[in-house]
């Protein structure tokens, strides 16, 4: 495991010259392109100002791809402890986990026991006992300090009528876990209930409402694991998977786990279409100036 996954959150940062080299690569293929130009300085200037956040969409057990995104972005000096990041069901997840201050590899190896727990038990009734064990175990007891106004969970209240809502302030690390677990209920699925007793009422999964949720003030760059092009266009996901697998496959593995190479795959692939956007967004453009000003 060590070998495949040498790298943590906040391990690596892309060095200067690597990051001039992925800028000139990207200015030189969008020559004669004045609306991409348009876009791609709206995103760099958005992260100069500090106001480019991120969502991740609901995914289920696809979980490893966002490992992956995130573990690029940060890399590459875009993503940083003061990102806001937006999620819903998987995607609260990764929001949760980068703020509270986990490395790459200890969020993947408890994933993978996770996914093999799930492989020999069943997921149907039980991911939400599983997935408790899961937070528990993994996240500090500040987390819930770590991650106030930076992660923002999507969870759907059911009454009077289903509305989405986005919950930032934690008053415990059990108020925090209580969120998250509540953004991952899939009515009937997770637990074998309807909903959970959120702060006083019945919640469920915020990817019903909420499939990838924005954070307001901020640009945020929205990142699913599914294949964009398989999805709502109005939706303008920015960091997405190529299509590799039906569609079918990829929502059963949501609620089944693939084989752990499958899931490593994953990871990787979302490095790789972290990387893409970046060179592509013009967002390396604003990370030396970044960097210079926090340095």
């Amino acid at each position: 495991m060590n070998a495949i996954l040498p790298r943590t959150f906040g391990a690596q940062v892309c060095n200067r010259a690597q990051l001039h080299c992925l800028r000139r690569i990207r200015v030189q293929a969008i020559s004669n392109a004045p609306a991409e130009e348009l876009q791609c300085s709206i995103v760099a200037d958005a992260l100069r100002k500090n106001k480019l956040a991120f969502g991740f969409s609901a995914g289920g057990l696809l979980f490893p791809y966002y490992i992956g995104v995130v573990e690029q972005l940060e890399d590459l000096g875009v993503l940083s402890e003061r990102t806001p990041l937006a999620g819903s069901s998987a995607g609260s997840l990764i929001a949760a986990c980068y703020h509270s201050g986990l490395t790459a590899k200890t969020v993947t190896e408890a994933c993978l026991v996770l996914a093999d727990d799930c492989r020999v038990n069943g997921t149907r009734g039980r991911l939400g006992e599983v997935l408790s064990t899961f937070l528990h175990d993994l996240l500090p007891e500040d987390a819930h300090e770590r991650c106030r106004n930076k992660t923002f969970v999507a969870v759907t209240k059911a009454w009077p009528r289903p509305q989405g809502q986005i919950i930032s302030e934690f008053e415990s690390r059990e108020d925090l876990i209580e969120s998250l677990l509540t953004s991952c209920h899939i009515p009937w699925w997770f637990a074998g209930s309807l909903g959970r007793n959120f702060r006083g009422s019945l919640h469920y999964d915020g990817g019903l409402t909420s499939f990838i949720p924005s954070i307001q003030g901020c640009l945020t760059q929205k990142v699913t694991c599914f294949p964009a092009g398989r999805l709502n266009k109005a939706v303008n996901i920015a960091i997405s998977p190529p299509e590799q697998f039906d569609l079918n496959q990829l929502l059963g593995w949501a609620f089944r786990p693939a084989e752990e190479p499958i899931l490593l795959g994953f990871l990787e692939q979302g490095r790789k279409d972290a990387l893409a956007w970046a060179e592509e967004s013009g967002v390396l453009e604003a990370v030396p100036v970044q960097q210079n000003q926090t340095s």
